[in-house]
């Protein structure tokens, strides 16, 4: 039994070796791949009441219309552009957790 698990130790330290030097030659002169910039869309506060502004913080979007559309609880809300930032008023809805969703320039928040 110990010779077995020396053996199958040996095997995986070699599997491992033999996979961590694979390299194409060159592979070394490439230049590092840039990620893209993450989007963020940040609100201001998150506790909010009935008829409340919230202000959300945009990041790496280029907001190219003066309105956009999201939902809570179900009701559709209009979102005004102002600068780099967005403003869009709480519905008249009962107490309780709801859900903010949007999709602005093709992203989904």
């Amino acid at each position: 039994m110990k010779t077995r698990k020396s053996i199958l130790l040996t095997l995986i330290m070699i599997g491992a070796f033999a996979i961590s030097s694979c390299k194409k030659d060159g592979e070394d002169d490439l230049a590092p791949v840039a990620s893209p910039a993450s989007v963020s869309l940040i609100a201001d506060k998150v506790n909010v009441n009935q008829l409340e502004i919230v202000t959300l913080t945009s990041s790496n979007i280029s907001l190219t219309q003066q309105t956009y559309i999201g939902t809570i609880g179900g009701q559709n809300v209009t979102i005004a552009v102002f600068e780099s930032s967005l403003g869009f008023q709480i519905p008249d809805l009962a107490a309780g957790s709801y859900t903010f969703q949007t999709t602005i320039e093709g992203e989904c928040f």
